[in-house]
């Protein structure tokens, strides 16, 4: 039993200035880390392209986004509609959805480039680099944000080598129509209905004029006055006979009076 103490008694013995030489813990304290706001960079479907050969370019940028800073780019000026790439012509594009990480926000623009310029066979093409302004936002107490300062990040260019002309089999470097079957049918249709419309009113303008050319000539016609006119023999002979007539019939019924037999004379 004496053994076993001096045993403890020498291992304590021998543990204290081991124990003594730890030190003690620090608290942690919160260290900032130097990060850049943001960064971009390109990313073509092709090294090499033909003359008029469409490829694909895509805009990738990480901007910090956190609860203390926000990094607010300006993409008015990324859309396929409004960005310039000289000597490359922009025939289209898309904008993907944002993607969100734990600190950072991904934005991309992908374009639809083309050259058509015979003098950059065979040379090294670049596309122009790209300045992208920027804000960093900052928020303080009282979730009130503090607006940086206009700061600008400028990406690279990016160089492409153009081969050659367009591959002996392409029909055409000019792009193709995307007009489908039921638009082609119904700009037919629609055509057809003009045309229907088209000739249904020359047919009613021809009309009119035909009309007014009746009533004109009628118009020119000159009237002759009453005191020129001359009446038909055989017009006078009937209003003859028929007066005769007529008086016959009053001189059965009434005999010769006086005015029968002036109303004879009058038809003779």
């Amino acid at each position: 039993m004496l053994k076993r103490w001096s045993l403890f008694s020498v291992l304590a013995i021998l543990a204290t200035p081991a124990l003594a030489q730890v030190p003690a813990t620090a608290p942690t304290e919160a260290t900032n880390v130097e990060v850049d706001p943001i960064r971009c960079w390109w990313r073509t479907s092709a090294g090499a392209v033909r003359i008029g050969e469409p490829f694909d370019l895509a805009l990738t940028c990480a901007v910090l986004e956190n609860d203390a800073v926000q990094v607010v780019p300006d993409e008015s000026r990324l859309g396929n509609a409004v960005i310039q790439m000289a000597p490359f012509e922009v025939v289209g594009g898309t904008h993907p959805a944002d993607l969100h990480s734990a600190n950072r926000r991904f934005f991309q623009y992908e374009y639809r480039l083309r050259i058509i310029n015979p003098d950059a066979i065979g040379k090294d093409v670049p596309i122009p680099g790209l300045t992208i302004h920027f804000r960093v936002n900052s928020r303080v107490a009282a979730n009130t944000a503090l607006q940086g300062r206009d700061l600008a990040y400028v990406l690279p260019p990016q160089s492409v080598r153009v081969t050659s002309v367009v591959p002996a089999d392409a029909p055409d470097i000019r792009d193709t129509s995307g007009e489908r079957f039921e638009d082609v049918a119904a700009l037919e249709f629609r055509a057809g209905v003009f045309e229907i419309v088209g000739i249904a009113l020359i047919a009613v303008g021809a009309l009119m004029i035909l009309l007014v050319l009746v009533r004109l000539a009628r118009g020119s016609r000159g009237r002759t006055p009453a005191d020129q006119r001359q009446l038909d023999t055989y017009a006078v002979a009937g209003v003859a006979a028929r007066e005769l007539s007529a008086v016959q019939r009053e001189r059965e019924q009434q005999g010769w009076t006086p005015a029968v037999v002036d109303r004879a004379l009058a038809a003779v």
